[in-house]
């Protein structure tokens, strides 16, 4: 039964649809902004929320790189309340869209292998549709999640450059559903389900897994004298011995794992560090996301402009984002 209500959870989270729409710009964006926008755009279904884009007009750029950050994309409209790519919350509502860029440090680590976002702002607020710098639409977007927010709300965009015809569901290398949608001469995918089965649980689906052996235990005894007693019965000391040691191993594990995501990789059991110069060579194409050889090892790398990059192709190091290093094909081919 666990198990037949486990696949059917999953197959409700992977209930995501798109249809276009005809409906007029919201009247809550404020007017210079609605001049941007143009009526119609997308409806998508993700699980039992409905969530309406409209997107701007006229969109400069073929790819992300030409997209100045704090560029207008569009507005978007929550019928109910919905979860961000980092699980926070954002009410009901319409909203302006606006393009943001991740800032590449260790606060950032995990959320997506891109860096390429939307965040949400309050129509009542974003009245403005000129370009805003980083700072302005972090602080526009902040109030969406309320005043005392760290970070914006924001929606991933995964993949940034999407091969696959507009409005099909694509799969992520995160396992989250995105919805492929074109706007101007930008195709990309925009991520509205999944958070929820990506979360870190920290230990806790080890220690729902000893609650169930532990019920399920205690479940072979029946009452004294019953005719149907099983002739085997599992010692109360017996079940009360696992779980406990149970729980500890898990518990000790899980404050393990906690620890080392912070711990530094001590020198000399790992290779020489990838810096920014570093060169290699493609060995699962960028598309604009794959792997690169580099410094005998084989690194997460993707394309630095997002444009594809081909297997075999030597490619320098240009930055470094996590465990995904930024390449650009070498312009001064050497051995890796």
């Amino acid at each position: 039964m666990l198990v037949a209500l486990l696949s059917l959870v999953l197959t409700q989270a992977a209930n995501l649809s798109g249809v276009t729409h005809t409906d007029p710009v919201p009247t809550e964006i404020a007017a210079p902004v609605a001049a941007k926008v143009a009526p119609g755009g997308v409806r998508a279904k993700a699980n039992d929320i409905t969530v309406t884009f409209w997107w701007v007009k006229d969109l400069p750029g073929a790819a992300w790189t030409e997209v100045p950050e704090g560029t207008l994309i569009g507005a978007i409209k929550l019928d109910a309340d919905m979860r961000d790519i980092r699980g926070r919350m954002m009410k009901a509502g319409v909203y302006t869209l606006r393009y943001g860029i991740q800032p590449a440090n260790d606060d950032h680590y995990g959320i997506s292998p891109f860096r390429n976002f939307l965040l949400l702002s309050p129509a009542a607020v974003d009245t403005d549709p000129s370009q805003k710098d980083h700072d302005g639409i972090i602080a526009l977007s902040r109030q969406t999640l309320g005043g005392e927010a760290k970070h914006p709300a924001v929606l991933s965009i995964d993949p940034p450059a999407g091969k696959d015809a507009p409005l099909s569901v694509y799969t992520t290398d995160l396992g989250h559903k995105s919805l492929i949608v074109e706007v101007g001469k930008l195709k990309f995918g925009i991520v509205l389900i999944g958070l929820e089965f990506t979360v870190t649980s920290h230990g806790l689906l080890g220690f729902g897994g000893i609650l169930c052996i532990a019920l399920g235990a205690s479940a072979l005894f029946t009452e004294p004298g019953d005719p149907f007693a099983p002739v085997l019965r599992v010692a109360p000391a017996v079940i009360i011995t696992t779980t406990i040691t149970a729980s500890l191993l898990v518990g000790l594990i899980a404050l393990v794992a906690v620890r080392t995501r912070r711990m530094e990789a001590p020198g000399g059991l790992v290779g020489p560090p990838v810096t920014s110069g570093a060169r290699g060579i493609v060995r699962k194409p960028l598309e604009p996301l794959g792997s690169a050889y580099i410094l005998g090892e084989e690194w997460t790398a993707r394309s630095a402009d997002d444009r594809p990059i081909d297997r075999g192709t030597p490619v320098t190091v240009v930055a470094v984002d996590g465990l995904t290093v930024l390449v650009e094909p070498d312009q001064q081919p050497s051995g890796a």
